[in-house]
């Protein structure tokens, strides 16, 4: 319990508050990435996430996995990770590979050059250690195995940033430092950016039709994770198939690749694509 009288009170780091102060307040998520990155995001074009549904009918609809796109065609997926399991936390290497790769793939046009592609940072806020070794900070960039460190000529233009709110190494500036210890509510030095937080998270929970919301959110979030994971499958094996067709393969070795029974579908892909070209 905490600060409303026999009502649970639910924290940034809960997914429900998180996902909604993140959303429906774009210069918050600005500020949070902006000190998480130490860097400058000085245009927003547009902020997006997967929806779920609205809490309430003029309110904006709760999503997950936020993600923010600046002016310089660079984007933020900014994830807030709650799980202990060990064995989770170190598969987040490939989740944010899997990430980048759906940015990629649902956010670039067709006919980008490469050169015209921009950065893409995957960000976890994780309220327990993902690696293990106490650090506040991981930061996840290609690297030249020949060289050992870092090489302008090998970068993806992927940078992968985990975050551990239970540090036992602050390998970070104060104000990230607060930010974190506040996320795992823990005492901790007020910055302007966690007040603000703050006072939007006691909005929330003090907003009725929000707390409705968010005590039969866990009812509904499965079902739409697996919605999304099943529609994410879908367009990927579709945009797998049409590029087996651009390269000349015909149906039968297609269907061995992709494992499709639904010549119907093959057939409608190639119209498509021979009706793009």
């Amino acid at each position: 319990m905490n600060q409303l009288t026999n009502k649970a009170y639910y924290p940034f780091s809960d997914d429900r508050m998180f996902c909604t102060v993140m959303s429906e307040n774009p210069e918050l998520l600005r500020k949070t990435l902006e000190l998480l990155l130490d860097t400058k995001i000085r245009k927003i074009v547009s902020t997006s996430s997967q929806r779920i549904f609205n809490y309430h009918k003029d309110v904006m609809s709760v999503r997950f996995d936020v993600f923010l796109e600046d002016g310089s065609r660079a984007y933020y997926d900014l994830e807030m990770e709650t799980t202990k399991d060990g064995t989770k936390l170190k598969l987040l290497p490939k989740r944010a590979r899997m990430y980048s790769s759906l940015s990629d793939s649902t956010r670039q046009p067709t006919g980008t050059k490469y050169e015209d592609i921009g950065k893409t940072y995957i960000t976890f806020i994780c309220l327990h250690d993902p690696f293990g070794y106490g650090l506040a900070k991981y930061t996840g960039i290609p690297q030249c195995k020949e060289t050992h460190e870092a090489d302008a000529d090998v970068d993806n233009g992927v940078m992968c940033v985990y975050f551990n709110a239970n540090a036992k190494q602050w390998n970070v500036n104060k104000e990230v430092e607060a930010f974190l210890k506040y996320v795992a509510g823990v005492e901790h030095e007020d910055i302007e950016l966690t007040v603000q937080i703050e006072e939007a998270v006691k909005r929330y929970n003090e907003n009725e039709d929000w707390r409705q919301w968010a005590m039969t959110f866990g009812d509904r979030l499965e079902e739409a994770r697996e919605e999304a994971r099943a529609e994410g499958i879908r367009k990927k094996e579709k945009q797998f198939i049409t590029q087996m067709i651009r390269m000349g393969f015909d149906d039968k070795t297609i269907q061995a690749a992709v494992g499709v029974a639904d010549v119907d579908e093959i057939l409608a892909l190639r119209k498509n694509s021979d009706a793009e070209i």
